[in-house]
């Protein structure tokens, strides 16, 4: 079975609980207790995945601050879903008793100087300058090949939502220019902060333990960027909100670039822009040094905000020397906001593993 990223709209669409509701998710409060048209909620689905989407003065009554959703998270969501399907999982549960009192989450990144004395800026440009005299090396072919894991504090094993271990999914893609190819589903390692939280996923049945990977073949159809980034920085900042609104805060260019990592295999000259793009965000921090959870040495660079509702930090890894995009992470800094995590708290990672160009689809 192949899919396209309208399928994948619609399988959000059928599990959107406002389509449940009196007046599309209120009630009350003077709304019409008419359901919304199937038509006027796929309209509202769309502007939601592309970023567009304002909610009527009676919805935002009703709201209370809540994390807003990117196009990458939904995306992210619809990718979970059709895993979810090729496995034949239906039913999400939520734990038992046996689950501990704090959520396990990964170790924190440690970050040190760099003693260069020079600004976010003034690394970025020398990193990308690195960048751009390269040779391209990703090799030829006519899929993108892509590897790498992803974690997050939502993170759905089959069909349970576990919080006593941290079990990354691994992702391995194959994609032509025309968007078809596959996605291999996997999972990684379980890991464990102690023995007790061990000790409690076991009591849970071991989710994640011993599943096979899922492969789900893509067709042709539209996708968030359907050519190459353009060269100059000013074009590729305009090319990258596609799907990240500006309105989203600093923040969103991180998450459109890590989206894009994700998406194809980067040029030099191509890292290289991005990499002047994020020396543009307003905000900027340089954390220093890092060793990320491969093993490789990486330059990390931050912005700092709570548009998402909490204190959140959003770290991009950089390659020094090649200026490529190896990891993320995000960290809830000040408050939990009722999570049952310790502060500061991971609550999502992406590790990129490998970009290549290919003509054999693995």
């Amino acid at each position: 079975m192949k899919i396209t990223f309208a399928q994948a709209r619609e399988a959000l669409w059928a599990l959107d609980p406002a389509r449940q509701l009196p007046g599309g998710g209120v009630s009350g409060g003077g709304v019409s207790e008419d359901r919304v048209s199937e038509g006027r909620m796929e309209a509202d689905l769309e502007a939601i995945l592309d970023g567009t989407y304002q909610a009527p003065a009676y919805l935002e009554e009703h709201l209370d601050r809540r994390p807003r959703v990117s196009r990458r998270t939904a995306l992210s969501v619809a990718g979970a879903l059709t895993a979810s399907a090729v496995a034949g999982v239906t039913v999400l549960g939520l734990g038992s008793g046996a689950t501990p009192a704090e959520a396990a989450t990964p170790k924190l990144l440690a970050y040190k100087s760099a003693g260069d004395g020079l600004s976010a800026q003034g690394r970025l440009a020398a990193i990308a300058d690195r960048a751009a005299a390269l040779p391209d090396t990703a090799g030829q072919g006519k899929y993108d090949h892509l590897r790498y894991q992803q974690w997050n504090e939502d993170t759905v094993v089959d069909g349970e939502q576990v919080t006593t271990a941290v079990i990354p999914q691994l992702v391995d893609m194959w994609v032509t220019a025309d968007g078809e190819g596959k996605i291999v589903n996997g999972y990684g390692p379980p890991q464990f902060p102690d023995k007790a939280q061990e000790k409690a996923w076991k009591a849970l049945g071991s989710p994640g333990a011993g599943l096979a990977p899922t492969t789900v073949e893509l067709g042709s159809g539209p996708r968030m960027w359907d050519d190459r980034p353009p060269a100059d920085p000013g074009a590729l900042a305009v090319w990258l909100r596609q799907g990240h609104p500006a309105s989203n805060g600093p923040a969103e260019t991180l998450v459109a670039i890590t989206d894009l990592a994700k998406a194809q295999v980067l040029s030099p000259a191509a890292r290289a822009g991005v990499l002047r793009v994020l020396a543009t965000v307003p905000g900027l921090l340089d954390l220093g040094t890092t060793t990320d959870r491969a093993g490789r040495a990486a330059d990390a660079f931050a912005v700092e905000g709570d548009y998402s509702g909490l204190p959140t930090r959003y770290t991009l890894l950089v390659d020094p020397a090649t200026g490529a995009v190896l990891g993320d992470e995000v960290v809830l800094t000040q408050s939990a906001g009722g999570r049952k995590v310790s502060i500061p708290a991971v609550i999502g990672y992406d590790l990129y593993e490998v970009a290549e160009r290919t003509d054999h689809e693995g």
